[in-house]
């Protein structure tokens, strides 16, 4: 046994019925540590590493999409688009005051590669102790080396670690200006305390902990708050009387639900109404799982303290939302919404301005829903590939060696996998075109924490059990290499026709071999169009370096050797996702932006210039006038029209205009005269008191926005004009 990992701690003695029974004479009542040292190791080794890619494959400037408006937001610790991602906004704010140099955009593109980093960072230190959880739960595992647990664990987090970083979802957002990568940052620091909570049930504050940060996992991403089920489950698994009082609260919202006025309710979205449906289906399964613990445990409402402690904090980590009203009040020129209206503090928390959600219909067209879910799945293989799915598989064969806190552990996951992948699925309702795919991956790049947490998972215990039973796990070991290997040729096949389409005359008998043939040909000649094929050839050699190893093995397997390939199974996702994801260099954003204001002309050298001097020398002689395309008038009315059409000249006028000149790209840029008008919702009266509040601001007459939202049977301090309370 580890002596530097903890078993299952000791309860201390409880003064109240029903808990734990003192520990025996002369034993400590002092709970050891759940992180151990070679935990914390893995989490910076792998944090630092992380973050040294994604700096070196940083968007130097202003890309497309919501970064103009999102950098913006960042700049004055405004309002963003809905629903305001407040902790995000404050979070990023910092990045912009603590980094002296660089534009706005690549501050906040800092932001998110620290975000994205430690996120995968935590996600390592869950791999590494879940990794030597396992290890210790399964009897034939108990006389491991200790110097060897301590290397697959490392390895193993390290590796699922770096397929999180690297896969297609995580690493285009976490260069770039975006939301996403924090989120995940929340909801692993969530999933942290959630098993720190389970080593050590009686140790309640990690399980408050984890409920203040699943509220401000919901300020960070609404589509988040699915993940609540899936945490509930495992609540329920590892504490059954705390999970059954959890699901009280399920029953009284539901039961409240279809009370208060169920007529609107049900024709919410027309006649098939989804949304009412899944409310029903949650609602019917609670009751259901409450009627079975109520049985299990012989008891109800034993818990209302922890249930009621764990609903407060809940709501303090989602009261981040007032901070947008606050913000609001300083007129930011990113004002979304603005919030610091009652309706507009609403518009904004209901995402009022969007589509309206339409949920999968899965009892009138199922085969929708399984078209979406084989669509989910085809995404995961082309960032995971298939070989390193097959991993993820591993953990749930050995489910019945693991002990009690390993199992709820593993339920817990598989709970919130579920509801971040299939639930959200169903929600989003996304469609097969390549645009709608494109659009809505990105939502579910935190149902991938699970499969990354099941792939180390999978590594530890194929290692573990090939070090310890190598001859009864050869057998197998070879069989599933063999898996491995038909898998990884029909990832090179998938490479291929998705990199290069249909290979000349590659049809009927003998296609692999006329692919490879044409791949040996072109493979080099194509550069990095052809990457992906590089990944997929990566992959194929690992299988076979493994079953090698495998082969030349009879009585022992070199652990060494073993980990050495786990630990260069990451370079395939790098090599396949550098070409969609790396922005290092990068400038269309911002030359997009930054044209409209001042196009480039080409100069006396025939080269394409913006020198303000030579423009006006140039703008004298008529003939070469007529080549010069003119900047935008001063103090003009700028109408944008699509997102980067908007987004991009707004960042250039508030943000690029405002910061000294040596942090800009064109020193000479300064178009705050400008005045922006944009498409977004123009007859909104939202905008129209936010575009008022901004350029005439006398003429926008705004309600004290506590007063407002606080009910009137409150105490006349809150609504009476007070000095400690004029600052609201």
């Amino acid at each position: 046994m580890n002596p530097e990992t903890p078993s299952s701690p000791q309860q201390p003695t409880p003064p109240k019925k029903g808990a734990a029974a003192p520990p025996p004479h002369g034993l400590s009542t002092k709970t050891p540590p759940l992180y151990r040292r070679v935990d914390w190791f893995t989490f910076g080794i792998t944090t630092l590493l992380i973050f040294i890619g994604y700096m070196l494959t940083l968007s130097p400037d202003l890309t497309l999409e919501d970064c103009g408006e999102l950098a913006v937001g960042s700049m004055y610790a405004g309002v963003p688009h809905p629903p305001g991602y407040p902790v995000w906004t404050i979070f990023t704010w910092i990045f912009t005051k603590i980094l002296p140099f660089g534009n706005i955009s690549w501050r906040v593109s800092v932001a998110s590669a620290v975000s994205a980093s430690v996120a995968c960072g935590l996600l390592a230190l869950l791999a590494s102790r879940g990794s030597s959880m396992f290890i210790e739960s399964i009897a034939d595992l108990k006389g491991m080396n200790r110097r060897s647990e301590n290397a697959i664990c490392v390895v193993s987090g390290f590796v699922s670690a770096m397929l999180l970083a690297y896969n297609g979802f995580m690493w285009s957002q976490a260069v770039i200006v975006e939301v996403y990568p924090f989120s995940v940052l929340s909801l692993l620091g969530v999933l942290a305390c959630l098993l720190r909570w389970m080593y050590a049930p009686h140790q309640r504050r990690y399980i408050y902990w984890a409920a203040f940060l699943f509220g401000i996992c919901i300020t960070n991403h609404q589509t988040l708050i699915v993940a609540a089920m899936g945490l509930e489950i495992a609540i329920i698994a590892a504490s059954p009387k705390l999970g059954r009082d959890l699901l009280v609260i399920n029953c009284v919202c539901w039961i409240v639900g279809l009370v208060v006025n169920p007529a609107a309710f049900r024709t919410m979205n027309g006649d098939h109404n989804m949304v009412y449906n899944i409310f029903n289906l949650v609602g019917i399964a609670s009751a259901a799982g409450l009627a079975w613990l109520i049985i299990k445990t012989q008891s109800l409402i034993g818990e209302w303290k922890a249930v009621i402690i764990i609903g407060i904090l809940w709501a303090v980590g989602a009261c981040f939302y007032f901070y947008m009203p606050i913000a609001s009040m300083t007129n930011p020129p990113m004002n979304w919404g603005y919030p610091r209206t009652v309706e507009g503090f609403f518009h904004a928390l209901s995402r009022g301005q969007y589509e309206r959600t339409n949920p999968t219909d899965f009892f009138h067209d199922p085969m929708r829903f399984v078209n979406q879910v084989i669509m989910y799945f085809q995404g995961a293989v082309d960032e995971f590939t298939l070989v390193y799915l097959l991993f993820a598989i591993l953990p749930f064969v050995f489910y019945f060696k693991l002990q009690r806190r390993e199992r709820a552990w593993k339920i817990g996951l598989l709970g919130v996998y579920i509801c971040l992948a299939f639930l959200l699925m169903v929600l989003l309702n996304p469609t097969p075109d390549r645009q709608s795919r494109q659009l809505n991956k990105v939502f579910f790049t935190a149902s991938y924490v699970p499969v990354c947490l099941w792939l180390g998972y999978g590594m530890t215990l194929a290692a573990a059990f090939l070090t310890t039973h190598f001859q009864k796990a050869r057998f197998w070991a070879l069989i599933g290499t063999g898996c491995a290997a038909i898998a990884a040729l029909l990832g090179l096949h998938w490479a291929i026709s998705s990199t290069w389409g249909d290979i000349p005359g590659a049809n009927g008998v003998g296609t692999g071999f006329k692919e490879l043939a044409y791949m040996s040909q072109h493979l080099v000649e194509r550069g990095l169009g052809s990457l992906p094929i590089w990944g997929a050839l990566w992959v194929l050699a690992l299988v076979l370096a493994f079953l090698v190893l495998l082969f030349v093995s009879r009585e022992k397997i070199n652990l060494t050797a073993i980990l050495v390939i786990f630990a260069l199974m990451p370079v395939a996702s790098l090599i396949s996702h550098w070409a969609d994801n790396e922005q290092r260099g990068h400038l269309f954003g911002f030359y997009f932006g930054h044209d409209m204001f001042t196009p480039p002309f080409t100069g006396t050298d025939g080269k394409l210039t913006y020198d303000p001097k030579l423009r006006a020398e140039m703008l004298k002689d008529p003939a070469k006038a007529k080549l010069i395309y003119p900047e935008m008038d001063r103090d003009a009315v700028l109408y944008g029209g699509t997102d980067p059409g908007r987004f991009c000249p707004t960042y250039m006028i508030f943000d690029e205009s405002f910061i000294p000149a040596r942090c800009r790209r064109d020193p000479n840029f300064d178009r705050r005269d400008v005045y922006i008008i944009t498409q977004n919702a123009l007859a909104d009266n939202t905008y129209l008191a936010y575009i008022r509040a901004h350029y005439n601001r006398s003429a926008q007459i705004d309600p004290p926005f506590f007063q407002k939202f606080l009910p009137t049977e409150f105490p006349n301090t809150f609504h009476n004009d007070t000095r400690a309370l004029a600052w609201l």
